[in-house]
């Protein structure tokens, strides 16, 4: 997972916060970054948001992670959470077999997000497998 400028250790830990939040219950939404208890869609990094899109819970982590006080630790923030959406996309691409015609991380993981149909459970489980976690349910099932 090594990307420039952050260890496999920071760029897995935002991951795995990133999880843990759209892992909650009502943890993940569709149609927007990050939406408030009202519903109403906010920034991910905002003190009110209270479910993530896959892209909008990377933002959150990573600046959950780096705590930006300034203009240029908040651009950081965003490329780390850049740097983990790359991985998802591998992922998604991989073990998914969903293709990326944009090249463009972030855009492929949200165009994938915002499907009709799409589940909380399908998002958790592109989380698990960028990790390497199994998942609980394929393991019942073996």
């Amino acid at each position: 997972m090594r990307a420039a400028g952050f260890s496999d250790f920071v760029v897995s830990a935002v991951i795995e916060g990133a999880l843990e939040l759209l892992a909650r219950p009502d943890g993940w939404t569709s149609g927007a970054q990050a939406r408030d208890a009202g519903g109403a869609a906010v920034k991910p990094e905002a003190a009110d948001a209270r479910c993530w899109c896959v892209c909008g819970a990377l933002r959150r982590a990573a600046s959950m992670a780096l705590r930006p006080s300034d203009e240029s630790t908040r651009l950081r923030a965003l490329c780390l959470a850049e740097t983990a959406a790359r991985h998802l996309s591998t992922a998604l691409m991989r073990d998914f077999g969903v293709p990326c015609p944009s090249g463009n991380a972030m855009r492929h993981l949200t165009e994938w997000n915002d499907l009709v149909g799409r589940r909380q459970a399908d998002v958790v489980l592109l989380y698990q497998r960028t990790l390497g976690i199994e998942a609980a349910e394929q393991v019942r099932a073996a």
